[in-house]
């Protein structure tokens, strides 16, 4: 037991002359050795948007058949949903409800618009000239 009452003397000994020596080093100028701290990450890109539309028939202008207006232009949908990531689509507005896409960098951007209808999945909405009869795939 004597030896432990020793240890723990040398043990509160040395810490007390280590602040002794960081109060020495602050009253003499020299800056307190400080550890680095780890970077922080940036906080990740977000891989989905924060809406999506698992069902488009909820929305009564979907249901309908009617067309995604946009910049005074009719969108109907094409295909079948393709896989896109967010970071290749901006938000360029909200039709009646539904949040609406267009691609980024696609060299006919203006021809299409997205919705997201899963993680990872948009449906295509394709620019239609007036009078055109849109055909289910």
């Amino acid at each position: 037991m004597k030896s432990g009452a020793v240890l723990l003397a040398i043990l509160l000994a040395a810490g007390c002359d280590m602040a002794k020596d960081a109060s020495n080093a602050v009253q003499a100028g020299l800056a307190p050795v400080v550890a680095p701290q780890p970077a922080q990450a940036a906080p990740a890109a977000p891989e989905y948007p924060s809406t999506i539309y698992y069902d488009l028939t909820r929305y009564e202008w979907y249901a309908r058949g009617e067309a995604l207006v946009h910049d005074s232009a009719a969108f109907h949908p094409t295909g079948v949903p393709v896989a896109l990531p967010l970071a290749e689509l901006e938000r360029v507005g909200n039709y009646q409800g539904v949040d609406v896409y267009q691609h980024r960098f696609a060299a006919d951007r203006d021809a299409n618009r997205y919705v997201p209808v899963y993680e990872g999945f948009w449906l295509r909405f394709s620019a239609q000239p007036v009078g055109t009869i849109v055909e289910p795939d």
